[in-house]
């Protein structure tokens, strides 16, 4: 039985799942497995998961939320890591988990952005920043828990957008949230370099006020 079931949701990943799932496979332990979550893919993503040889679960949903249940229903492993398709992995994080866990309920770790213009790491080291000092819990692209924790939460709530934030709060509050600064995932900056700076920001800057009335929109501007 795996210590540790890394489960990624895909939405037409092909740029991007092999490199994320090689970058596990380098790990220094080999004690985990790989659960990739199929959601409406129409381009060669599946193609590509077969041939990785990883466990892959199809759905139908088109939320992340619902490919990351999903995948849990698969999971073998008592700590559960979601892992976006498009974050790649430390070599060392791994090995570490099943110590880190003894204390927490719910992980994310330190980011660096893939590509590194000034605009793009000051976004990310913000973001950084804001974790470390507990204002928000949020993820970078992973979230580290248990299935004793996944399951006492209820998984991820089917929202179109921000389910992690949510589910990390939800789980912070059975426990200690840690953010694993000694751990650097490589975080993707594709939505600002598809999208611009503007609409992503100017979408978190209306959110941001809608909430405040407990509102939200229904659809996340899509980086594909």
């Amino acid at each position: 039985m795996p210590k540790i079931s890394i489960i990624i949701p895909a939405f037409n990943e092909e740029k991007y799942i092999e490199k994320t799932i090689q970058k596990i496979k380098k790990s220094t332990i080999k004690d985990y497995e790989i659960i990739v979550a199929l959601d409406s893919c129409t381009d060669n993503t599946e193609k590509i998961v077969k041939k990785l040889n990883v466990k892959y679960i199809k759905v139908n949903a088109r939320k992340a939320s619902a490919a990351r249940n999903a995948g849990v229903k698969l999971a073998r492993g008592e700590i559960l890591v979601f892992l976006d398709a498009d974050t790649l992995i430390p070599k060392e994080l791994l090995e570490e988990l099943p110590e880190t866990m003894k204390t927490c309920t719910i992980a994310t770790c330190k980011a660096e952005p893939d590509v590194k213009k000034f605009l793009t790491s000051l976004l990310i080291k913000a973001k950084d920043l804001v974790i470390s000092m507990g204002l928000i819990k949020t993820s970078n692209g992973i979230i580290i828990t248990t299935n004793k924790i996944f399951n006492k939460v209820g998984g991820f709530p089917l929202l179109p957008y921000h389910e992690d934030g949510v589910f990390i709060r939800a789980a912070a509050k059975l426990g200690k949230f840690t953010f694993l600064s000694n751990h650097i995932v490589i975080q993707s900056m594709r939505r600002y370099i598809i999208l611009g700076y503007i609409t992503p920001l100017l979408f978190w800057g209306i959110e941001w006020v809608k909430g405040l009335f407990n509102k939200r929109s229904k659809i996340y501007p899509a980086a594909r």
